[in-house]
């Protein structure tokens, strides 16, 4: 049987959690919505962090929204006004409409990806998810990231993990396993000085 994630329930209409839309709320309105969306959400971040699964209190979300949401005395002593209250009332909606941002529906999500990555043939299990989504982060922003398409960064991952090379050492010497990989290797042999 499925689990359910909760959905939140807001207090207006969908129209108003808009830029434009939030305007539309007077100060005291838009004061008390934001105490009630602050309160779920970091209800859901507390969540996260009393959870006996390790990679739900390092997980890019958690550590993201972790301090964000800050109480009305917070903001105040910020120098913020109106305008960060509207942004994190913002924030926090979009945070709580995503299905990721309850613990089961985190890990229904990472599931769900791992298993598609292990039917494209990859064996990159859930646990890996979190060091894979960042190697992938890393590889695109590269200069050369055009020359090397995410079927063959993925690959590049996989065989690092079965070859017992870290992600840091795969980013340090990028290049050569990449060309690794294009050769057709299975496995990885470590870089060394001598290889160049």
């Amino acid at each position: 049987m499925a689990r359910s994630w909760k959905v939140f329930v807001p207090t207006y209409s969908p129209a108003t959690y808009t830029r434009m839309g939030i305007e539309s709320l007077t100060d005291e309105e838009l004061a008390r919505e934001y105490s009630r969306v602050r309160r779920e959400a970091t209800e859901r971040l507390r969540s996260f962090a009393r959870s006996k699964d390790p990679t739900l209190r390092v997980s890019s979300l958690y550590l993201e929204k972790k301090n964000l949401y800050l109480n009305k005395k917070q903001i105040q002593e910020a120098g913020g006004g109106r305008a960060m209250m509207e942004d994190l009332l913002l924030d926090a909606m979009r945070f709580l409409e995503n299905r990721r941002s309850t613990v089961t529906g985190y890990r229904d999500t990472e599931k769900k990806i791992s298993q598609g990555l292990q039917a494209s043939g990859y064996d990159i299990q859930q646990k890996d998810l979190q060091s894979f989504g960042k190697f992938m982060d890393w590889a695109r922003s590269r200069k050369d990231a055009h020359t090397y398409g995410s079927g063959t960064r993925a690959r590049a991952f996989d065989i690092a993990k079965a070859s017992g090379i870290s992600r840091s050492e795969l980013q340090k010497h990028y290049s050569y396993y990449m060309g690794q990989v294009q050769q057709g290797k299975e496995h990885f042999t470590r870089w060394n000085k001598s290889r160049g």
